[in-house]
């Protein structure tokens, strides 16, 4: 049994890592957007409702926007929340299943299905239900993205690496204050989607972790009927052994 396994140098490295620290965008784009969309709703809603009061316009020319009661704005807020209790602790079983990278995938793209669907939603029903998947979706990537990063870099450059998740997270919180000045929250929303399409693709290139592509090819091993005979004799896991010390330096 021969493995090779050659680590990938710092400039990689540091590529990977931006690349899932990139991911934690959707933890900013998560906490800012109700704090700065939900008081657009309803104050564009209030603007509309007094504009076509004061002009007196049939019912059909009412507003482009939502009617938001409070206790809908509040669930606005919170349901993201409140799913991502539960997706949180799945996320788990998710890991053991595909791996961090398989988990980091399937939340981006959840992630790009609700910020479309929040974005161009032409219900307040869609709204609540996207809301209710960018939950999910932050719950897959925020459990995984930290573990990632630091997988994927040596001890060396691990201290830098663990500083970006958050780095991107606070940049996105802010571009969302920043877009929300200029352009209405419909634009805002519906870009969200678009730094997470870039990330879905450039993550196809990053590699698995280390640690879950060793457990998966122990798992094997482990499960041919030759595994107590093979291993304790020969020793089979030795070269393993070698790979997994090999990557992580």
């Amino acid at each position: 049994m021969t493995f090779i396994c050659s680590a990938p140098g710092h400039g990689k490295q540091i590529v990977y890592a931006v690349v899932v620290a990139g991911c934690m965008m959707i933890e900013g784009l998560f906490m800012t957007w109700p704090n700065v969309v939900v008081d657009l709703i309803i104050n564009a809603n209030a603007s509309s409702v007094t504009t076509e009061s004061a002009n007196t316009l049939p019912p059909s020319h009412i507003q482009e926007e939502f009617l938001l009661m409070d206790y809908e704005a509040g669930w606005l807020a919170s349901l993201p929340t409140l799913s991502s209790i539960p997706f949180i602790l799945l996320s788990g079983i998710f890991i053991n299943l595909v791996g961090l990278k398989g988990s980091t995938i399937l939340g981006l793209v959840l992630a790009i299905v609700s910020w479309l669907m929040i974005g161009l939603t032409p219900t307040i029903t869609a709204l609540f239900i996207g809301r209710a998947i960018s939950g999910a979706a932050y719950a897959f990537i925020v459990t995984v993205s930290q573990p990632l990063v630091s997988e994927l870099v040596s001890p060396k450059i691990r201290g830098v690496a663990a500083s970006f998740p958050m780095f991107f997270s606070y940049l996105a919180s802010l571009e969302m204050n920043v877009a929300n000045i200029f352009l209405p929250w419909h634009l805002t929303t519906t870009f969200c989607a678009a730094p997470f399409f870039l990330l879905l693709l450039s993550i196809l290139f990053v590699p698995e972790s280390l640690e879950y592509t060793l457990y998966m090819v122990l798992h094997r091993v482990c499960s041919t009927p030759l595994y107590t005979e093979h291993v304790y004799q020969t020793d089979a896991l030795g070269p393993l052994r070698r790979v997994f010390v090999a990557g992580s330096g």
